[in-house]
């Protein structure tokens, strides 16, 4: 199955068949509009090119400015400690075992980026669930 850019938003008790869905987005598209690829990114591509040269011009121009002063050898900084916001990873490694700290740091992300990739292919049928909020429930 390609993919088939934005989904129409979905309808309780219709369920999502591989068989089906390709003559059934065609038909949508004839009715409603154009596809997202290729016609309608071409304005996402423009805009993100313009954010990302926006950010580019802004650190230059309000970037860093290089070391100053003699630099001095005899300061010598032997305790790196991270980031608050990184101190629960920090402390969760320091509970493994040195040759597992390793390993685990390597393979997490990947495995975890692969399952990421995967899941559309492991689970593309069924219905389709809206978020709780699309349905006017409110969090109390």
């Amino acid at each position: 199955m390609l993919a088939k850019g934005i989904n129409e938003y979905p309808v309780p008790g219709q369920e999502v068949k591989k068989e089906t869905y390709a003559a059934e987005y065609e038909a949508v598209l004839k009715k409603e509009g154009v596809p997202f690829y290729p016609k309608a990114i071409d304005k996402d591509l423009v805009f993100s090119g313009l954010v990302m040269l926006g950010i580019l011009a802004c650190a230059a121009y309000f970037g860093p400015k290089g070391p100053s002063g003699i630099p001095n050898p005899t300061y010598i900084d032997t305790a790196p400690a991270p980031d608050f916001f990184f101190l629960w990873i920090y402390a969760a490694l320091a509970l493994l075992p040195p040759y597992i700290e390793t390993f685990l740091l390597l393979t997490a992300p990947v495995v975890g980026i692969g399952l990421l990739f995967a899941l559309p292919f492991l689970s593309n049928t069924g219905e389709k669930e809206r978020p709780a909020a699309a349905h006017g429930a409110c969090w109390a």
